[in-house]
C-alpha cells in the first residue's frame, strides 16, 4: 500500500513538473495596421467661374451693318467682352488652385506632425 501511494505521488509530481516544464509562451506579435484616409479639399464656391459667356453678335444684325468699320467695331466689342470674361475666369481658377495647394500643404504638415509624435508619450 505504501508503495502504491509512493508511486501515485511520484506520478503526480512527474505530471506537475512536466506541465510546468512546457515550452514558454511567446510574447505577442507586434502588428502594424495602416488605415487609408481620403481627404477632399475643395475650393469655396465663390472661387468657381460662374460668369455668363457673352453671345457673339447676331448674324442678321451683323450683316445688316453698312460698312466694314461698323462690323469691325461690333466684332472688337464682342472679342473684348470675351477676353474680359476669360481673364476673370482665369484669375478665379488660379486663385482656386492656389487655395487648394495651400490647404493641402497645411493638411500634410499637420499629418506629418501627428505621425512624428509618439502615440503614448508616457510609455
Amino acid at each position: 500500500m505504501k508503495k502504491l501511494l509512493v508511486m501515485i505521488a511520484v506520478a503526480f509530481t512527474a505530471v506537475v513538473l512536466a506541465g510546468c516544464a512546457s515550452a514558454p509562451q511567446q510574447p505577442p506579435e507586434t502588428r502594424t495596421e495602416y488605415v487609408t484616409q481620403y481627404v477632399t479639399i475643395e475650393a469655396p464656391a465663390n472661387m468657381y467661374c460662374n460668369e455668363r459667356v457673352p453671345a457673339p453678335p447676331g448674324i442678321k444684325n451683323y450683316m445688316a451693318l453698312a460698312t466694314w468699320e461698323e462690323k469691325e467695331e461690333v466684332l472688337m466689342a464682342s472679342i473684348a467682352e470675351h477676353q474680359k470674361t476669360l481673364g476673370l475666369c482665369l484669375r478665379k481658377s488660379r486663385a482656386a488652385r492656389e487655395y487648394v495647394k495651400e490647404q493641402k500643404e497645411i493638411y500634410l504638415g499637420k499629418n506629418q506632425q501627428q505621425k512624428s509624435t509618439p502615440a503614448n508619450p508616457g510609455q
